[in-house]
């Protein structure tokens, strides 16, 4: 008989899990509420108490988005999987909510708190959710306890598209005329209602997440895609340092989706709305008589139905979301702030970050030149227009002459662009921060640690050799001062043989290709063959034990292999200066996990990549720095009129 696990939250009430069928060691707790939205494009509030027990065997809503057609969603047409995916319901209201996989015995027996893993789940702040399929975090916990290292799972929704991420000058009027926008500084935040879901999320599992079993100290924030960039914005807000202890970032870092302004970025997404529900300040509206004003326009949007709203990015109209320059959670460009090692959490004791060989691949239709007739606009859009860019550029891309050239070029550049350098920036960001840790400093993050450290709670797994202290000699007085740090990179390599099979093999090892092997659920693994499930159950391994402060590296140095860790990832060259590029974790393609370069870019393409970062941060300085202009303009002359 299946087993209906009860949890009494305290200042909630009683949830019912239900024991996994297929894994009986293992609890679900499907759609706890974390939150709730009480007013579309605020803050959520802390969900009401309940009476009685809680259903938690259901999964709960997700957040309303635009309709996309993944082929990718079920390749093997299994109805199981075809059903999951038919029964996600959506809900403005009711989205945010939390699914916890736990092992089951640390539910009903005495037991050390474990790990907790909580993943963000990606989808180009567009859509997606804790839903699929594909990321059921059963078989994933199921082996973490046939590991004998146990974690707890936890997999959020947050508000995503135009609920979540949308920013314009009329927001930003009401948010800061609004009376709510006096009770807490994040409540003048605009556009980034998504990572502050994220953070109540992240504050839930802090405050409750011993009831099931898991160590609240020792949290593990791990994403891909959007999911990943979230938590690369999440290491740089300061109120929201110390909710996780330990990063994964699969296929994201700040600058692959980097923050705007409201009245530049942000208001393009305000105005597709206008035009969609046929709303527009110069039209004269029937009702009133006059046209409409940006706040009666606002109030509109308000009034139609979330469902009915998101539409409007139906069929890639908009394009993904990214968060807002707000002065409030984002104060300045991200290609600024990757850069600035003070930003960064510096109660962070590891990170793992990594890429899919082919990530540019999926992008092209939407981002690349999918054919001559739009190679200028994608040339002019990723080279700075100087006649040094145009020449760097072409010695290392080259210049499409046909159709089949521009979508090879496009999905080299894209992946390069958007995940590559990227990744390379933030772990050179994050290797510096650690080597300029002042002592002072390191001493203060040691007592916060050593405070929140139970000693005998579970067995000490981390080794005394840290990652950074190999990076130089001069920092290890002030590394030492805190807990070791560990920078480990990977790359996914393994395209999915099915792909192959099917007659999409061009599509290699595409971005977000390596979730199947992640969270190796039975839908995914109807997919994998037996090699591949053979490299999914050790890719599980290897994040299971990053979790448990076991890095990559710890785990290499026990069967014999040298370092996985990136001794000196700022190193230039080519291998040859004694081995420094070989040390990431490479998914090979024939499904074994090898050591390899640490950067996939080259000398040139990071020098080249460095000088289309600067000429994009300037350009969007300037164009900021125009509209302040103007407005500073306008309200002179607003004032010599009264």
């Amino acid at each position: 008989m299946t087993t209906r696990p009860q949890i009494n939250i305290p200042g909630y009430g009683v949830v019912e899990g239900i024991q996994a069928e297929s894994k009986p060691t293992v609890a679900k707790f499907l759609n706890i509420p974390y939150a709730t939205v009480v007013e579309r494009w605020r803050p959520a509030v802390k969900p009401a108490a309940w009476s009685g027990v809680r259903d938690c065997s259901v999964l709960g809503s997700a957040c309303p988005q635009p309709f996309n057609p993944n082929p990718l969603a079920n390749l093997t047409n299994d109805p199981t999987t075809a059903a999951a995916l038919a029964k996600i319901h959506y809900s403005e209201e009711h989205c945010l909510n939390m699914n916890i996989y736990a092992p089951l015995d640390h539910l009903t027996k005495a037991q050390t708190l474990v790990p907790v893993m909580v993943w963000i789940h990606g989808g180009g702040f567009t859509s997606g959710s804790n839903s699929s399929p594909a990321t059921d975090g059963t078989n994933f916990v199921a082996r973490s306890i046939q590991l004998g290292r146990p974690v707890v799972l936890v997999m959020i929704n947050y508000r995503l598209n135009y609920l979540g991420f949308m920013s314009s000058k009329e927001l930003f009027h009401d948010v800061q005329s609004s009376s709510l926008s006096s009770s807490s500084p994040s409540s003048k935040s605009v556009g980034n209602w998504g990572l502050l879901d994220q953070r109540i999320a992240l504050e839930w599992v802090r405050d409750h997440i011993h009831v099931f079993g898991g160590n609240s100290d020792d949290v593990t924030a791990f994403g891909e895609s959007a999911g990943s960039t979230s938590i690369a914005y999440h290491l740089v807000i300061p109120e929201h340092h110390g909710l996780f202890q330990r990063a994964i970032m699969q296929s994201g870092a700040m600058n692959t989706m980097a923050a705007g302004r409201a009245e530049s970025e942000g208001q393009r997404y305000f105005e597709h709305l206008c035009k969609h529900f046929k709303l527009d300040e110069k039209t004269l509206d029937p009702e009133l008589g006059r046209p409409l004003t940006g706040q009666e326009i606002l109030a509109r949007l308000k009034s139609i139905p979330a469902t009915e709203l998101v539409k409007a990015g139906d069929r890639g109209k908009i394009g993904m979301f990214i968060p807002t320059i707000d002065e409030v959670l984002i104060h300045s460009d991200p290609r600024v702030t990757v850069h600035d090692t003070t930003r960064y959490d510096p109660g962070l004791k590891s990170v793992m970050i990594g890429d899919c060989r082919d990530e540019g691949q999926v992008f092209v239709p939407m981002l690349g030149a999918r054919n001559m007739k739009r190679w200028d606009k994608f040339f002019s859009r990723y080279c700075p227009p100087t006649e040094q860019d145009r020449k760097m550029f072409e010695a290392i891309y080259g210049i499409a002459k046909n159709d089949k050239e521009a979508r090879q070029i496009s999905a080299e550049v894209l992946t390069d662009a958007i995940f590559l350098y990227p990744n390379y920036e933030t772990s050179l960001a994050l290797m510096k921060a650690r080597r300029g840790q002042e002592p002072s400093q390191a001493t203060q993050s040691q007592k916060v640690q050593q405070k929140r450290q139970n000693p005998g709670t579970r067995e000490n797994i981390t080794l005394a050799i840290g990652g950074a202290t190999q990076l130089n000699a001069k920092s290890t007085t002030a590394l030492a001062s805190v807990s070791d740090f560990d920078m480990v990179r990977f790359h996914f390599n393994r395209p999915l043989n099915l792909l192959s099979t099917m007659g999409f093999r061009s599509l290699g090892a595409f971005h977000a290709s390596e979730i199947p092997y992640i969270f190796g659920s039975d839908s995914s693994c109807l997919m994998l063959s037996a090699d591949e499930k053979a490299l999914s159950q050790r890719m599980m391994d290897l994040w299971i034990l990053f979790a448990w402060g076991e890095t990559s590296r710890q785990y290499g140095l026990r069967h014999g292999q040298r370092s996985l860790v990136p001794r000196d990832a700022a190193s230039g060259g080519n291998g040859s200066d004694g081995g420094l590029w070989q040390e990431a974790l490479v998914f090979s393609e024939d499904c074994t996990v090898k050591l390899g370069q640490v950067e996939r870019l080259d000398q040139r393409k990071v020098e080249f990549w460095e000088r289309y970062e600067q000429y994009t941060r300037q350009r969007r300085a300037e164009k900021h720095a125009a509209y302040i202009k103007q407005i500073a303009k306008a309200k002179l002359e607003s004032e010599s009129k009264l």
